[in-house]
């Protein structure tokens, strides 16, 4: 899975088509609920590897195909012990919780808000998770002028150009 990682962050848009399109990426997640657990651990990594890659078509893998639910398995399965796929997991919720991904958070505070329980004893990921999602609430507006604002903008400079271009 090494290398997976170092080729999903150096080759990012050839391997996230062979990823996506022969389910390989589901196919690994998958391994993340495996009672193996340094295999578990390895796909853990991997799934932190390309959410830190930012990427839209990613996250709307992870939602289509429920794949957070397969971390918050895992980590109901290792609650009582504390070890290192543990604290991987709950890395992995703690950069999610950072990256401001609106659904990601949206698909974690919908379709698993009563599975934020099992983030609240180590860290109070949780808190995180609601305080992003408030501000998610409260953003779409202001986002969605700059959109507005940007598409006007576009169009204006397209038809100084094609005046120009006369």
């Amino acid at each position: 899975f090494d290398i997976l990682t170092v080729c999903v962050e150096r080759h990012g848009y050839r391997l996230k088509l062979s990823l996506l399109s022969h389910n390989t990426f589901a196919r690994i997640c998958r391994l993340i609920v495996h009672p193996d657990s340094n295999l578990a651990l390895e796909a853990v990594h991997f799934f932190r590897a390309v959410l830190s890659m930012r990427d839209d078509f990613y996250s709307r893998y992870i939602v289509r195909h429920d794949l957070l639910g397969l971390l918050f398995t895992a980590l109901r399965r290792n609650s009582p012990r504390q070890n290192l796929l543990g604290s991987a997991i709950l890395g992995v919720f703690s950069q999610l919780s950072g990256l401001h991904n609106e659904m990601l958070l949206a698909h974690v505070m919908n379709a698993h808000a009563d599975d934020l329980l099992l983030l609240e004893q180590p860290l109070d990921i949780a808190a995180s998770f609601r305080e992003a999602w408030e501000l998610q609430k409260e953003m779409p507006a202001a986002v969605g002028n700059k959109l507005v604002r940007r598409q006007s903008e576009m169009m204006e400079e397209e038809a100084f150009f094609s005046k120009i271009g006369r």
